[in-house]
């Protein structure tokens, strides 16, 4: 990877990053039974959970901060998605503004965008639209 279009490329690793993080929250959202705890299924077959000694019975014990259920990786994950298809867009617009040359601009900034539009109609058209002004802007203050 080159110095002269560093950011162009991370924009497109952003942004990669950020739609299969919203893809994979998408689907399983949809694929989701509630109640079940597919997460806590997983880490009692993989012996990492801690089943009660056998004189007692399981308790309930109040959440901490670092439990996991499905549905705070879901909220995570989602969070993560997000932050992805926005330093996407950011790079791609820190890229155009150093004059980058390179393909991946674009491909960084649509990514993110794309991603954003996955999570709602409005965000997407929402950071296209505000994307295009930012470049605008950009270019019209380069002249």
């Amino acid at each position: 990877m080159e110095a002269s279009n560093r950011f162009g490329v991370l924009s497109v690793y952003f942004g990669i990053a950020g739609l299969l993080a919203t893809i994979g929250i998408t689907e399983a959202e949809r694929v989701r039974i509630p109640g079940f705890g597919h997460l806590l299924t997983w880490m009692d077959r993989l012996g990492l959970v801690r089943p009660p000694p056998p004189d007692q019975a399981p308790e309930w014990r109040p959440r901490g901060l670092l439990d996991l259920s499905d549905d705070r990786v879901l909220q995570w994950i989602l969070v993560y998605s997000v932050c992805f298809a926005i330093w996407a867009m950011l790079m791609a617009l820190l890229a155009e503004h150093q004059r980058e040359e390179s393909s991946s601009l674009g491909l960084g900034f649509i990514l993110g965008a794309l991603a954003l539009y996955v999570h709602g109609f409005e965000y997407g058209m929402s950071a296209l639209l505000a994307g295009g002004v930012a470049l605008v802007l950009l270019r019209r203050g380069e002249t």
